[in-house]
């Protein structure tokens, strides 16, 4: 069975692991790399269909898991 120290960690991770893959990505050279640019437009336009997509789904989880 977790407890919240558990959960706590994971989110902890979770955060360290987005802005380490943010910061990698925001760099200029990896910005104005040809790749880069072919790879992430795409990429972004298939995420935000599913972000709009799912996103009442993910508030109804998360409403039910607050404490409060």
């Amino acid at each position: 069975m977790r407890n919240h120290s558990d959960q706590y960690i994971a989110v902890g991770f979770a955060l360290f692991v987005i802005l380490g893959v943010a910061y990698v990505l925001y760099r200029p050279r990896v910005q104005q790399s040809k790749q880069y640019q072919a790879t992430v437009v795409p990429l972004a336009n298939i995420m935000d269909v599913g972000f709009i997509v799912l996103s009442p789904a993910v508030v109804l989880l998360a409403d039910s898991l607050l404490p409060w």
